[in-house]
Order: structure tokens, then C-alpha cells, then sequence
């Protein structure tokens, strides 16, 4: 369950996607939240991944909405537990050398590789994460 400032507009984008159920909205402006304040579910839909449309206008108001509702995958997108693979093979394959980028003979010196993700892991995991402007 989250509020929402109502703005006025016929779509209301919620902070948590992909949105798999809407299970109620509630405009009160309030903050009462009762049986009357609930908006009918005939009356919005899911439009996207990110936002519900409104047949109506949802009022204005400071947090004048409440939304429960469902969102997120059913199992993890094959692309982040490709990653996870290679991200432990990764560590298991350098468990014991600390994550050395390079070693000089000469001097003796040692090069630490950052021990962060891998660049194409962060690729990957960047199309998940949540874009937007508060």
C-alpha cells in the first residue's frame, strides 16, 4: 500500500513495477478511508508496467491517494540469473588471488581489480532499476 498527491490527471504512475494487480484505490482528501472513498474497479485499468488510468480525473491533494496493489516479476528475468552466474563464477574462479588485476615481477607490485560487479552485470541490472524524477 503507498500514497500518492493527487495531481489532477487521468494516470497515476506507481513506484514499484512491473504492476501485476491493482487490488483498490482510495481518493480522500481526508485521509478518512473508508467503503466511500474507495473508486469502483470498473472505473481504472492498468495501462503499463508503471501506471494505472483513470476514466475519471483523480482529484488534488497531498497523499488524497491510496493504492494497494502488486507489483514485480513471477521469477527472476533470465537475464539477472545469467548475470548472477558469471558473477559467482567470477568470484569462485578468484577466491583466492583477491581480485589481482596484474602483478609486476620487477618491483613486486600488485594491481587490485575493483571488486564490484562486472561491467556487463551492471548493464544488465541498470534496465531494472527504477528511473525517475521526484
Amino acid at each position: 500500500m503507498e500514497y500518492y498527491d493527487g495531481s489532477g490527471d487521468r494516470e497515476l504512475f506507481l513506484d514499484k513495477y512491473p504492476i501485476t494487480a491493482v487490488s483498490e484505490i482510495n481518493e480522500d482528501v481526508d485521509w478518512a478511508w473508508g467503503t466511500s472513498t474507495v473508486i469502483t474497479s470498473a472505473s481504472y485499468r492498468i495501462a503499463d508496467a508503471r501506471s494505472v488510468v483513470y476514466d475519471s480525473i483523480f482529484g488534488t491533494g497531498r497523499q488524497s491517494l491510496k493504492v494497494s496493489y502488486t507489483a514485480g516479476y513471477a521469477e527472476v528475468p533470465e537475464d539477472i540469473r545469467q548475470a548472477m552466474v558469471e558473477e559467482v563464477g567470477r568470484k569462485f574462479k578468484h577466491r583466492l588471488d583477491y581480485d589481482e588485476a596484474s602483478k609486476t615481477l620487477d618491483d613486486g607490485s600488485v594491481t587490485y581489480q575493483d571488486s564490484g560487479f562486472l561491467p556487463q552485470t551492471i548493464k544488465t541490472l541498470s534496465y531494472y532499476k527504477i528511473k525517475a524524477v521526484y
